[in-house]
Order: C-alpha cells, then sequence, then structure tokens
C-alpha cells in the first residue's frame, strides 16, 4: 500500500468513529502486550494466519502481540470473549466468515451482533476451501469423488473446523449440488480434523486453503478442487468446483476487530500497521504459499465484507439446509 493510500485509511477510520462512543484513548499505545483472540483450536487457517500477523505486529509495534486460542462453541466462545472485552485495544479478535457471516445464519441466539458488538480494523486475507482426500482413497478428480460416494451410499464422512464453518457449509453446498450422502463431524479447527483425515478416520474434508498447502505439497494429501472463481496460483494444477460442473463458490476470509467501543487512534494504528505489512513482498508471499491472498483496506470494508456475507450465507444455508450439528 503506498503512503497515500495509507493516510486514505487513516481518514477513514477518523471518520468512521467521529461521532460514536468511544473508549478513553490511550496516547502511548501499545504500552503493554496486546492479545489476539482465535476463536479455533491451533493448526488450522486461522491460527496460521494469525501468528503471522501476531508477529510481524510484534516487530512493528514494539510490544508483543500474543495468540490466545479460545476455541468451542463454533467459535462463538473465543468471539464472544471479545465481544465483552473492554474496548481498549489490547484484546483482538481475528474474526472469519465463519464467526461473522455463517453463524448469524445459523444460530438464532447468537450471543453477539456481527456488526454492533465489533469495532472493525482491516481485512487481512481471502482464502478458498479445498476438496481434500488421502492418496489412498479411489478418485483422482471431483467426478471420481462422485461417483465413488454414489456407489457407496451414505458410508462416507467428513471433518471440519466445527459446525457453521466455512468447510461445513462448502461441504453442505457440495453434497447438496452433487446429490451425495455423508456424515459430518465437527471438530474444534482444522487441525485435529486433518490429523484424522491423514488417519483414515476421515474421507474427505473442505478445509481453508492455508490448513492444507504443506500436506499437498509433500504428498500426503490430494487436491482434488478448490472453491473459488479462479484456480489458486498455489495449487495451479487443481481445478475449481466451477470447472469440475459442480455450482459452488465459497471463499473464506480472515479480519482483525476489536470490541465495540475501541478507541479510534488504536484502529488507525493497527490498520496502518497491517496495511503495511500487507504491502511487503516478504509478507504477502508467506500468504501466498499458503494460498492466501492480502486484503487490506478500510475499517468500513470489513463492515460492508460481513453484511453482503450475511446475506448470501444464509440464502446459502437455507438452500443447503445445512443446520448445527
Amino acid at each position: 500500500m503506498t503512503r497515500k493510500q495509507v493516510l486514505f485509511a487513516g481518514a477513514m477510520v477518523s471518520a468512521l468513529f467521529r461521532s460514536g462512543p468511544l473508549a478513553a484513548a490511550d496516547p502511548a499505545y501499545p504500552s503493554r502486550p496486546i492479545r489476539m483472540i482465535v476463536a479455533v483450536a491451533p493448526g488450522g487457517g486461522t491460527d496460521i494466519v494469525a501468528r503471522l500477523v501476531a508477529t510481524r505486529l510484534t516487530e512493528n509495534l514494539g510490544q508483543s502481540v500474543i495468540v490466545d486460542n479460545r476455541s468451542g462453541g463454533n467459535s462463538i466462545i473465543g468471539t464472544s470473549l471479545v465481544a465483552r472485552a473492554t474496548p481498549d485495544g489490547y484484546t483482538l479478535l481475528m474474526a472469519t466468515n465463519a464467526s461473522h457471516a455463517i453463524n448469524p445464519g445459523l444460530f438464532p441466539d447468537l450471543p453477539y451482533d456481527p456488526v454492533k458488538s465489533f469495532m472493525p480494523i482491516v481485512m487481512v486475507a481471502g482464502v478458498p476451501t479445498v476438496l481434500v482426500v488421502t492418496p489412498a482413497f479411489p478418485a483422482k478428480t471431483v467426478q471420481d469423488f462422485i461417483a465413488h460416494a454414489r456407489a457407496h451410499e451414505g458410508k462416507l464422512n467428513h471433518g471440519s473446523s466445527g459446525t457453521g464453518g466455512t468447510g461445513h457449509l462448502t461441504a453442505e453446498l457440495f453434497k447438496t449440488a452433487t446429490g451425495i450422502r455423508a456424515t459430518h463431524i465437527p471438530y474444534k479447527s482444522d487441525g485435529p480434523a486433518l490429523i484424522d483425515l491423514l488417519g483414515g478416520q476421515l474421507s474427505f474434508m473442505l478445509p481453508n486453503m492455508p490448513a492444507i498447502v504443506p500436506y499437498v505439497k509433500a504428498g500426503r494429501l490430494r487436491a482434488l478442487a478448490v472453491s473459488s472463481a479462479r484456480r489458486s496460483p498455489m495449487l495451479p494444477d487443481v481445478p475449481t468446483l466451477l470447472e469440475s460442473g459442480i455450482k459452488v463458490e465459497i471463499n473464506g476470509w480472515y479480519g482483525l476487530v476489536g470490541p465495540a467501543g475501541t478507541p479510534a487512534n488504536v484502529v488507525a494504528t493497527l490498520n496502518a500497521n497491517v496495511n503495511k505489512m500487507l504491502a511487503q513482498a516478504d509478507f504477502v508471499e508467506k500468504l501466498a504459499n499458503l494460498g492466501a491472498s492480502p486484503i487490506g483496506g478500510t475499517p468500513q470494508q470489513v463492515v460492508s465484507l460481513i453484511r453482503s456475507d450475511m446475506a448470501k450465507y444464509a440464502k446459502a444455508i437455507k438452500d443447503s439446509g445445512a443446520k448445527p450439528d
């Protein structure tokens, strides 16, 4: 991001929060360690990206940014913790489309409002999900997979980072579009589910790309398709679901938010620093190696994406019949 773009982002931050009630500003922010909540267990895509961001923020801000995994309840536990936290900039959340756009459509009594309970800071990265199986699975293409699933009606299972996660919803849409049946088994994050997939306890998964790239590159998992509209540069030989004749397109995202009322100067500091790292070639390369693409931008763009995705996923949930397990 250019200096002009960073200044524009700062101006947008000021305009966004000028009229609202804010917590007392800390002019020396940050003056102590910052806690970044990840609402899933270690090992999944959210955790991996959060740790990359936390490491770079620690270097840039001169204060430790500590990742704190608070998994459970389909990311509701960790997300609610941040919604209730003191809005001083020292408790942040690596939000996802699961926590802020999918959960509202699955859980009518969600203990937080995906927009009103949080202060938007910046979008970090976008990622597709990937249909993966082990090399022992008798399918090398999506069509092979569908044929095998139909020949073994109801005998397949699939894991995800939890009910309502991107991997879960993508799998439900995939099952609806293909007419196959398979049992969903929710985990606390992609990490534990991938362990069971590698061990043969699961038939397939559709996790976010950062969680599976190392396994695919090592030959421990076979990628059959990606859920994005276009092929990923990280897996250029893997077709999209759309190319494979399956009308499913899903993209996950990671974004940084704080509790509602977080001071404008804190938001401006964090927004500028994340936009700066997203413009640095080495950081972008780290994301690319995971199959993630940088987003960046203003706090208002976080709100806009959440609102548009909430509407999209609500329709997808209704059409697929996806329900909490």
